[in-house]
């Protein structure tokens, strides 16, 4: 009889845990906590992914520049990949009033996870997409170029 309770009770903590869960899911590269005489805090670094309707496990990766070596602040690079993981394409959202940027010359590099190009193709405008829908579930990394000098790199979940 014990016994029965006991696994009743064992397989409703289990139901009652796979159907509950978290908005949001972190993939954290480093962390810890940090505390000083003004008090502690906890901290993370990683990405973000948000449960969306439309793209499960969707989590949109942006990245701002703003040169801190400009009088002005007046150069400025904007870039965004979504949706990040994917299933089938993403979308580089690109932004730029930096003058040093030549617009001609930017590019995407895709590679796998061994360093194998598998992309090399010109950014085609403020939004340009990347077909991605022929390459197998695995990660993949993401480089922006200009003049064959690395602006940024994403990591690019695929499933």
């Amino acid at each position: 009889m014990d016994y029965k309770k006991a696994m009743l009770l064992y397989v409703l903590m289990l139901g009652v845990g796979l159907f509950t869960g978290s908005a949001q899911q972190s993939l954290n590269a480093s962390g810890g906590n940090a505390a000083g005489s003004g008090g502690s805090s906890e901290y993370a670094i990683g990405q973000m992914f948000n449960s969306v309707i439309s793209t499960p496990g969707a989590m949109h990766q942006s990245l701002e520049f703003v040169p801190a070596d400009t009088e002005d602040n007046a150069q400025e690079i904007s870039l965004s990949v979504y949706p990040n993981p994917t299933m089938h394409d993403l979308v580089l959202d690109f932004n730029s009033n930096d003058l040093e940027i030549d617009t001609e010359m930017l590019r995407y590099r895709l590679y796998d996870p061994h360093g194998n190009l598998l992309l090399n193709e010109r950014i085609t405008g403020d939004k340009t997409e990347i077909k991605t829908r022929f390459l197998a579930p695995s990660f993949y990394y993401l480089n922006i170029m200009n003049n064959d000098k690395l602006i940024h790199t994403f990591k690019i979940i695929k499933y």
